[in-house]
């Protein structure tokens, strides 16, 4: 048995998640020196809220993951899975699929949200703005989880254990904290996400796109028209397609 130091490998910041951490980083920046000296918050107009979506401002169904009101700790380790865990997935799924997974996962938990939030308005309730790039990290986290379920998470970067373990400590969580605490809101936004791109891994694993099946029928025609042809001053075959 190797008691030796583990190494971490740090995987190469793939080209979208680069993208979106230096826009994350900006708006955190700015977002925090306006609230310092108490101009305005962002959250107000780019977080997603009820009131403001149905007076037409659809863009904050995009635009609210950029915006965070979490502190400085939360805000790194969000950034970190982007790096270490989104970075993998976009090298392997390609920037297409890759793309699809946020865009799936933004949306559809942005749209439970003004769901909850509509069903809410004729009872009394106001719920506040979601923001927050937290749900979109989780689902991330699963996403990796499905895909390698024994890999190793450190949870509180001290405690090793299986992702599949991890995630659903990750589910738990917010599930008491959905169920049992004030900030209900934005854990069951969490869950959405985590919900959203399950729904788009098994789509796409299901062929709902037609990707993976063209390659398939691809593949068979090749192997259909694949003929052995013997050259005429060679006595060794050649295989053309």
């Amino acid at each position: 048995m190797n008691y030796g130091p583990r190494t971490m490998m740090v995987p190469p910041l793939s080209k979208i998640n680069k993208v979106i951490i230096i826009v994350v980083a900006i708006f955190f920046v700015i977002n925090s020196v306006l609230k310092n000296f108490s101009i305005f918050v962002l959250e107000q107009y780019l977080g997603l809220n009820i009131n403001s979506f149905l007076e037409g401002h659809i863009y904050q169904l995009l635009t609210y993951p950029i915006i965070s009101q979490e502190g400085l700790l939360a805000f790194v380790f969000n950034l970190m899975i982007l790096w270490f865990i989104g970075s993998p997935l976009e090298s392997s799924w390609g920037v297409r699929r890759y793309l699809g997974f946020i865009f799936t996962t933004v949306i559809g938990s942005g749209m439970v949200y003004l769901l909850l939030a509509y069903a809410l308005l004729p009872k009394g309730y106001l719920l506040g703005s979601v923001t927050d790039i937290m749900g979109l990290t989780n689902a991330l986290l699963i996403a990796s989880a499905i895909i390698n379920p024994n890999q190793l998470f450190y949870f509180m970067f001290f405690f090793p254990m299986p992702a599949k373990y991890f995630c659903l400590l990750i589910v738990a969580i917010q599930l008491y904290i959905g169920i049992l605490t004030a900030g209900a809101v934005t854990a069951w936004v969490s869950l959405a996400s985590m919900f959203f791109g399950v729904f788009y891994m098994w789509l796409v694993a299901n062929k709902f796109f037609g990707i993976g099946e063209k390659r398939k029928s691809k593949a068979a025609k090749d192997r259909a028209k694949l003929q052995l042809v013997r050259g005429e001053r060679d006595n060794n075959p050649r295989y053309w397609n």
